[in-house]
This record gives structure tokens, C-alpha cells and sequence, in this order.
């Protein structure tokens, strides 16, 4: 099974990089994952009143070539819906 790895990057520039990674059947799956993390590290930042937030997680093979990328603007997280509404 392939291995891709997960990098966040942030909306302050700095990354993260998913130095294990893991193996997904296909870069179709691996996107599904990136999406759920990404929805998972926004919802946290915003219930942490975090200063830095995710928002791309780039999604390499295990060469670390690039295959895809999820952004911020792709998911809207409830907690993100939430919180427009309580301002």
C-alpha cells in the first residue's frame, strides 16, 4: 500500500511536517483523510484561542513529491459555522 505523508502548513507560514506519514490504498484516500484533519485542527485552534491556524494540509508521496493539497476554503467545519454565527 502507498505511503503519503500529511504536511500542515499554516496561515502564518510555518509547517509541520508528517515525517512518518502512512499508507492509504490511494491519493483518493489519503485527500479524505487530509480533509477530516484539517477540519480537526481548525475546530481546535478555534476552541484553544490559538494564534496559528492550519489552513492547507499538502499531501506527498513517498518520494516527497507533492500530489495534492486540501485548503481551508475546501471545509467548513461546524465549529467554524458556530463561531460566524456567534459573532
Amino acid at each position: 500500500m502507498p505511503r503519503y505523508s500529511l504536511n500542515i502548513e499554516y496561515d502564518d507560514g510555518s509547517t509541520l511536517a508528517d515525517e512518518d506519514g502512512a499508507e492509504f490504498p490511494d491519493i483518493n484516500a489519503a485527500i479524505v483523510e487530509a480533509r477530516k484533519s484539517l477540519k480537526a485542527l481548525v475546530c481546535d485552534t478555534i476552541d484553544t484561542d490559538g494564534n496559528r491556524v492550519a489552513t492547507y494540509i499538502h499531501i506527498g508521496d513517498g518520494s516527497g513529491i507533492k500530489r495534492g493539497v486540501v485548503s481551508i476554503g475546501t471545509v467548513t467545519p461546524d465549529c467554524v459555522k458556530a463561531a460566524l454565527k456567534a459573532e
